[in-house]
């Protein structure tokens, strides 16, 4: 397989990986969600290594690789904004419900949050 073929294979198995995260996350069911950080570490892995042919390929592959390369930043990006709008739409519920934030922990779980008990000051 040549170089360009490699890297345009591993190119479309990371954003497969990704949009498989994705998948998992858009099904609100905790017991998958927790299959998304699997699935992005091997796309992670991929793009590592599809990095190092990179930095050995010729300037006409590396060209080759920019539209591939556009479109896992593409999936990367709408995986973000997934799990943004899911985090802001769990910081909105839990502060409506509960009248607490909600923070993350280092692995990108919900953590609770200790709310002063000073009245917060809202400016009009």
């Amino acid at each position: 397989m040549s170089a360009a073929a490699e890297i345009q294979q591993a190119m479309k198995e990371a954003r497969f990986l990704v949009r498989a995260a994705g998948d998992v996350w858009a099904a609100g069911n905790f017991q998958r969600i927790v299959e998304a950080p699997a699935l992005l570490s091997s796309a992670v892995e991929i793009v590592r290594r599809t990095d190092e042919l990179l930095l050995s390929a010729s300037p006409n592959v590396r060209r080759q690789a920019q539209s591939d390369a556009a479109a896992l930043a593409n999936e990367v990006a709408k995986l973000a904004r997934l799990v943004d709008s899911s985090a802001a739409f769990y910081r909105g519920i839990a502060a409506r419900v509960q009248g607490a934030g909600a923070s993350y922990d280092s692995r990108g779980l919900a953590a609770s949050v200790l709310e002063s008990t000073a009245s917060p000051h809202i400016e009009v």
